[in-house]
């Protein structure tokens, strides 16, 4: 009887401590999703969002996506702020395996605006989601949150990055990721690894995107750069099998078809020309990227004005 007592008395000591460890306390949020938090900055009253099993794998113990399911909603919102014991936390950072909680159904995932930080596989796993709200608040992606991640029925999901302030993102993709049909960089963003996106077959590259450390698409048919100097790269190849057209920018395609690495692609590089909001107008350029049809003239248009209401072109 006494050992039974004993043993009792130490599985309930291992999962106190598990709890203690695995996170500080927990509030449902407006839909009545018990959400577990873990205190990261006591003086700033900084949270992190985490699990009822903390940053562990496999995930267990009452996961977010079973919670949505005996709920019957599809969205998880996580709130900017929460109150506990009278102190008011903000939520600024997204532990390691809050995806594969998740994972379970097809959900609408909503960050709120003063997050900053995906740790470290914080989406790894996620199976099953309709679309992430990103913040304009966010800076910092950690390595794999984007790896293994898909999608029940639906065909093509978009990850849409555009509206945060991330500068990196060289870890973050990986596994199959069949989900993600089409990323949306953000324009702060200048270092990036990509692998393992059999979806992708279109990918525009911000204009601030100076470095690749890895390339591997094996399903992409269209690229657009739009930085004029090619991003250098520390892979030993960069791998587009299917490729059939790269777009850079005007004046740029004898550069890549030059540069190490790039210039694998000669013969699938086109030069693009953007057109203003004054109007619009065909732009015939003597150059690398134009050729004059034989019995014909090519003209540099130097100045576009409007007069009288008729485009004016200057050559």
């Amino acid at each position: 009887m006494k050992k039974i007592i004993l043993v009792f008395l130490g599985c309930m000591v291992a999962i106190l401590l598990h709890a203690q460890t695995a996170y500080d306390f927990m509030v449902p949020n407006s839909d009545g999703i018990r959400l577990y938090y873990k205190i990261t900055d006591t003086s700033k009253g900084y949270v992190m969002l985490t699990t009822a099993d903390g940053e562990v794998n496999p995930q267990i113990t009452d996961k977010y996506g079973s919670q949505m399911t005996n709920l019957g909603i599809d969205t998880f919102n996580v709130p900017a702020t929460v109150m506990y014991g009278g102190n008011q936390y903000s939520i600024k950072m997204i532990a390691s395996y809050v995806g594969q909680s998740l994972a379970g159904g097809e959900w609408k995932i909503v960050f709120p605006e003063g997050l900053t930080t995906l740790k470290t596989y914080s989406l790894t796993y996620l199976s099953g989601f309709k679309s992430i709200y990103f913040p304009s608040t966010l800076e910092t992606v950690g390595g794999s949150s984007f790896t293994d991640i898909s999608s029940y029925s639906l065909s093509e999901v978009t990850l849409d990055l555009s509206r945060t302030k991330v500068t990196t993102l060289i870890d973050a993709f990986g596994g199959m990721n069949d989900a993600i049909s089409k990323i949306i960089f953000p324009e702060t963003l200048t270092s990036l690894g990509l692998i393992g996106l059999i979806g992708l077959k279109e990918l525009t590259l911000p204009a601030a995107v100076n470095s690749l450390a890895y390339s591997s698409l094996m399903n992409l048919e269209i690229l657009r750069i739009k930085n004029a100097t090619p991003p250098t790269t520390a892979s030993s190849s960069l791998s587009f099998p299917k490729i059939k057209k790269i777009f850079v920018p005007a004046d740029a395609a004898t550069a890549y078809s030059q540069a190490e690495k790039w210039s694998n692609f000669a013969g699938k590089y086109y030069g693009e020309v953007t057109i203003g909001a004054s109007g619009y107008a065909t732009y015939y350029l003597v150059n690398d990227n134009f050729e004059v049809p034989a019995g014909c003239t090519a003209y540099v248009i130097t100045e576009v004005k409007k007069e009288s209401g008729q485009y004016q072109a200057k050559t």
